[in-house]
């Protein structure tokens, strides 16, 4: 028998809403819920320690431009020599995040990098006002 899917989207007759909860829960109900009411499949779903540790290795390499711009050049050129390698990864990494994402690259690297240059140039113009920079 053809079961007809109840959701509060699409109505069927009352006899057979507690027969098609019953059999859409008869295996995995949140399964069935995130399928029927959401439309996830959570057999695609990412694992969250992968996650976890792509978001740490993520930090961690994209500290590590920015400290060495900081630590390496004589210290008349620190400030802009860090300004311009973290505009640079944050470009990179608008660039690839949306290659992974499957979206235009061109308007999420300038997207990022604005962002970026703004909260920089806010922050160095607060340092300045309020007190000494390097």
């Amino acid at each position: 028998m053809s079961w007809p899917i109840c959701t509060p989207r699409r109505a069927c007759r009352l006899g057979w809403r507690g027969e098609v909860a019953a059999e859409l829960s008869s295996g995995d109900a949140l399964a069935a819920h995130a399928d029927i009411e959401l439309g996830i499949d959570v057999k695609d779903l990412v694992n969250p320690w992968e996650a976890a540790m792509a978001s740490a290795t993520s930090f961690l390499l994209g500290g590590v431009l920015p400290l060495l711009a900081i630590l390496l050049p004589p210290h008349a050129w620190r400030v802009p020599v860090c300004f311009a390698a973290v505009l640079i990864t944050l470009s990179v990494t608008g660039y690839v995040a949306a290659r992974l994402g499957q979206a235009p690259a061109g308007r999420a690297t300038v997207r990022n990098a604005a962002v970026g240059f703004t909260a920089m140039l806010l922050t160095y113009a607060i340092g300045t006002a309020v007190g000494h920079v390097a």
